[in-house]
């Protein structure tokens, strides 16, 4: 079953022609960027391995080139998808990185080394803390104030004063 579904997903993921958005695009700096081509990019996918076509575009300017395709299915600087390093981190938090490779062989097929399984728990580790300080920091700009009667509270976010509770 999981070929056949890897097999699908495959073929859903290659549905949109790569990605390909015309013959130049802009960059994050808005710098022009050229089409190139087309690069393959194996994924390891809770389903199994696919092969992915993406459009590859070059930033003349700073010398490098993106796939606008990999920010879209969150695989940048990656070889697995979302649910597969979900599936790592987990197994890497809650037993050794060894027996967790096995763990995540034995329940679903995924081969992958018990370096691997550190590598992605350490990086989605390192997410998290950092999503959690922004959110402390967040609640840190929250101002919250005591009704005159001691309740409700009346809180104002940011730097806009609006009211919530």
């Amino acid at each position: 079953m999981h070929g056949i579904g890897s097999t699908m997903l495959e073929m859903l993921l290659n549905a949109d022609r790569g990605d390909y958005r015309g013959t130049t695009i802009s960059c994050k700096k808005g710098h022009t960027c050229e089409f190139e081509g087309y690069r393959t990019k194996k994924l390891l996918t809770v389903l199994g391995p696919v092969s992915v076509k993406r459009a590859y575009y070059s930033d003349k300017e700073c010398n490098t080139g993106f796939c606008p395709k990999d920010q879209a299915l969150d695989i940048e600087e990656t070889s697995y998808t979302p649910g597969v390093r979900r599936m790592m981190s987990k197994v890497g938090s809650y037993r050794p990185f060894d027996p967790g490779h096995d763990d995540l062989y034995e329940l679903a097929g995924i081969r992958v080394t018990a370096k691997e399984v550190e590598r992605v728990a350490e990086r989605v580790g390192q997410q998290v803390e950092e999503y959690n300080a922004a959110q402390g920091e967040a609640s840190l700009s929250t101002k919250c104030y005591p009704d005159k009667a001691g309740s409700p509270t009346i809180c104002l976010h940011g730097r806009h004063g609006s009211a919530g509770g």
